[in-house]
């Protein structure tokens, strides 16, 4: 048998997808970094065997790692790969973490590694017929951070020299949020976007949409609004709309004459694709 001790260091900064299994990402996007990764190649003696050690990367409570074994062609896959092994098996830091000794394809099975910047030592040990080889990883896998957002939608609203509309923009959750008012006419187009403007946890904040208007350069005075948002962490917006109408007294002074409060429909939280996350900056 043919032992040989590699040095995998280049290797433990490539970034690759691999399949993760509900379960152990609770179905949000993830991120993978290889921590190890070599081909067992089967001699003509029916034995092969790779050492090595490798560094821990990549740590942290939101990390787990898994030891990744293919053996033989993908399912469905178009390129030329080795023949399988017979047996396979992988000691990680002193622990048998697979032991295979029949027929076995892809695997994937949970691991510990040492802290971060520790050394980890792996030995795989294969048999089968000359020239088989098995490919062994091991991977740290955490979620990737996902800008999820929304929309508080006001249908509709007319402002003039008497009437005045509002909104109340809440953040009902303890994660900061980016958000902007976009304001729409009646035809549906656009009347003009606002910069992002950040809202903390828990804040709320009131807009008063004729200043929105005159700060936007538009004219518009009669049509929809939507509050959209983005953030990080969990955040969910809640808001409201409030029309106050005024008409003047006897003696020519403004009074109220009516105030009215309309709760608005709230979109979200949802993943945002790219192209929408990148309009809010977000720390």
């Amino acid at each position: 048998m043919r032992a040989s001790r590699l040095s995998v260091l280049a290797l433990s900064c490539l970034s690759f997808v691999l399949p993760v299994a509900a379960q152990d990402a609770a179905d949000l996007p993830t991120q993978t970094r290889v921590q190890f990764h070599a081909a067992v190649p089967v001699d003509a003696s029916g034995q092969g065997q790779v050492a090595a050690s490798f560094p821990t990367t990549v740590a942290g409570d939101d990390v787990d790692y898994f030891l990744v074994v293919d053996n033989g062609c993908p399912q469905g896959g178009n390129t030329t790969c080795p023949a399988p092994v017979d047996t396979l098996t992988v000691t990680l830091n002193q622990n048998v973490v697979f032991d295979e000794q029949g027929p076995f394809g892809h695997a994937r099975r949970p691991v510990a590694l040492y802290p971060l910047n520790a050394a980890n030592d792996i030995v795989a040990s294969a048999t089968g017929a000359a020239g088989s080889a098995v490919r062994v990883a091991v991977v740290a896998v955490r979620p990737l951070p996902v800008v999820v957002g929304g929309r508080s939608v006001l249908p509709f609203a007319a402002i003039s020299g008497n009437v005045k509309v509002g909104m109340i923009v809440h953040n009902a959750g303890p994660a900061p949020m980016v958000f902007r008012l976009e304001l729409f006419n009646p035809d549906g187009s656009s009347a003009g976007l606002t910069p992002p403007h950040p809202l903390a946890g828990h804040a709320s904040i009131t807009l008063d949409l004729a200043t929105v208007a005159s700060n936007l350069g538009s004219s518009w005075t009669r049509g929809s609004a939507h509050v959209r948002w983005a953030a990080l962490g969990h955040a969910r917006v809640s808001s409201i709309a409030r029309e106050v109408r005024t008409a003047p007294d006897a003696s020519g002074v403004l009074r109220v004459i009516g105030v009215q409060e309309m709760a608005l429909d709230d979109w979200g939280p949802h993943p945002l694709g790219p192209a929408e996350a990148a309009l809010f900056p977000l720390q």
